[in-house]
């Protein structure tokens, strides 16, 4: 049988249990008064901070905002300020490339290249990203094309063509890391014949 007084004073504890959502209600009631302080409290107010922020991108998003779309999808997908959902993480991702964002076509490409099971639809929405000037896309085309993928055989000719193509991407340049990786590949690979020339498709 277990004991229903507390350890430390011996007097009798409660014989229900609150709600976590409750809970959490009162915690941050104390930590926004200022009664709870430290690294805990701390982080209770970055979580507080990140919920806060999640709920105005919530609110962006249905209201058309592509950006805040693709925001909240990456909210969804990384748990911060919401609970991780892959499904709405995709669904926010799609909305958001549905309404004009370059770089949502790249994350939606992300979420359905899963390595034990990969959705067709990812490489071809890595393609249209990465043609219409991700740089991020370009690399990740890349990389499937130096040793081969599921679905996609190893073609060196086609990684130095998207290696090439990411470090001339303007709508989504490439960050450091991935000029790095792109400078790198063809300094090493120079030798492989360029097929594939960097050019704007003529209309």
């Amino acid at each position: 049988m277990q004991k229903k007084t507390s350890p430390s004073t011996n007097e009798a504890l409660a014989s229900t249990l609150l709600p976590a959502v409750q809970v959490r209600s009162v915690i941050e009631k104390l930590v926004r008064s200022g009664a709870i302080k430290g690294d805990k409290a701390e982080k209770w107010e970055e979580r507080i901070k990140a919920g806060e922020e999640v709920k105005e991108l919530q609110q962006q998003a249905e209201g058309g905002n592509a950006l805040a779309m693709n925001e909240l999808a990456c909210r969804f997908g990384s748990g911060e300020g919401v609970k991780r959902d892959k499904t709405k993480e995709r669904y926010w991702h799609l909305k958001a490339a549905q309404n004009g964002s370059l770089r949502a076509l790249t994350n939606l490409a992300m979420c359905l290249d899963q390595k034990s099971n990969p959705d067709q639809m990812g490489m071809l929405y890595f393609m249209e990203a990465a043609a219409g000037g991700d740089a991020y896309a370009c690399i990740k085309l890349a990389e499937k094309f130096v040793n081969g993928s599921p679905g996609v055989a190893a073609d060196q000719a086609l990684a130095k063509r998207w290696y090439t193509k990411a470090l001339a991407c303007k709508a989504l340049p490439p960050d450091d890391e991935d000029k790095e990786a792109a400078e790198e590949w063809l300094s090493v690979n120079a030798d492989v014949e360029a097929t594939w020339k960097c050019i704007k498709w003529k209309s």
